[in-house]
């Protein structure tokens, strides 16, 4: 697997669009690139049409953002999401492991995703504009974890540039195996002191359990903060509170069982996380503009 030396980008479709550069592009009808770079000069401040994962093989920068500047070295791993701009300055033979992928590659597999911190920490989180405040983390894989990770990419490497027959499927499952070993390994050493981990925490916590009741108190608890202190993160990252994320929840496991299943409303109600029918039928209209009853009618009668 050798490593390309890129030195130029060019915009196409805005300015700070990079639709086109030498690193490539997402292929047509297939939104994965898979890049082995090398940077020997300074690169330019630059967006892309796509998400990217970033982890540092070897040599060190500066990263470059819109917010904020730091170091980067062997072992660091870091998400840049399309809408955002970086670049990188003071390059010395900085080696990166990148994978360009369409954000819906992960949203395929939320079920399992949002249940791990590290994918809330690192693909969510971290990977979020900061407002107010600078809440990233640096993530530095250790070696091991650096190792286990770079045998994944250079699979996914090989596979994307042999196209051999199946390749799409092989680097869909490499990828997702990648994202996950990543959010393992995603972790803070100043435990829930730091904003991205105590946030993850939470978030995580509330994914897999918001099929039965979750308190306020509880959730302050996990965060390593004051009720107030954790509900102003939240509505910082997320722009609504940790009950109103809950309902919106379980509002899309109601809609999976109104229409696949028999259930009564009572029952879907006491599957996840409701006391009572009638709060979850009010819940439910608040969120979607009809009772759950209606909802069953309309999907029944368009099937």
């Amino acid at each position: 697997m050798e490593a390309k030396s890129v030195k130029t980008i060019k915009g196409e479709k805005q300015a700070h669009i990079c639709t086109g550069t030498m690193s490539g592009d997402l292929r047509e009808g297939f939104p994965f690139s898979i890049l082995d770079v090398e940077h020997n000069e300074d690169f330019p401040m630059h967006g892309h049409e796509y998400s990217e994962l970033n982890i540092v093989l070897s040599g060190s920068a500066k990263h470059v953002t819109e917010f904020e500047d730091y170091q980067i070295e062997e072992g660091d791993v870091f998400v840049i999401n399309g809408d955002h701009q970086h670049g990188f300055v003071n390059c010395e033979k900085l080696r990166l492991a990148i994978v360009q992928f369409a954000p819906q590659e992960l949203e395929n597999h939320l079920d399992e995703l949002n249940q791990l911190m590290g994918y809330h920490g690192l693909f969510d989180i971290e990977a979020r504009s900061p407002v107010n405040m600078t809440y990233r983390q640096r993530f530095r894989l250790q070696p091991s974890e650096l190792t286990q990770c770079k045998e994944v990419f250079s699979k996914l490497f090989n596979e994307f540039e042999d196209q051999q027959a199946g390749y799409k499927t092989v680097i869909r499952g490499l990828f997702v195996q990648l994202v996950c070993y990543l959010s393992r390994y995603y972790k803070s050493a100043k435990g829930n002191e730091c904003f991205a981990t105590s946030m993850a925490n939470v978030v995580s916590h509330i994914c897999q359990n918001f099929r039965k009741p979750v308190r306020i108190e509880e959730l302050a608890e996990i965060s390593g903060l004051s009720i107030s202190q954790m509900q102003r993160r939240f509505k910082l990252i997320y722009n609504t509170t940790p009950v109103k994320m809950m309902n919106h929840l379980r509002t899309e496991e109601a809609i999976r069982l109104l229409e696949g299943t028999d259930l009564d409303l009572n029952e879907i109600a006491e599957q996840i996380g409701y006391s009572a029918a009638s709060f979850f039928s009010t819940q439910f209209k608040q969120l979607r503009g009809i009772t759950p009853r209606e909802h069953r009618k309309r999907y029944l009668a368009n099937i």
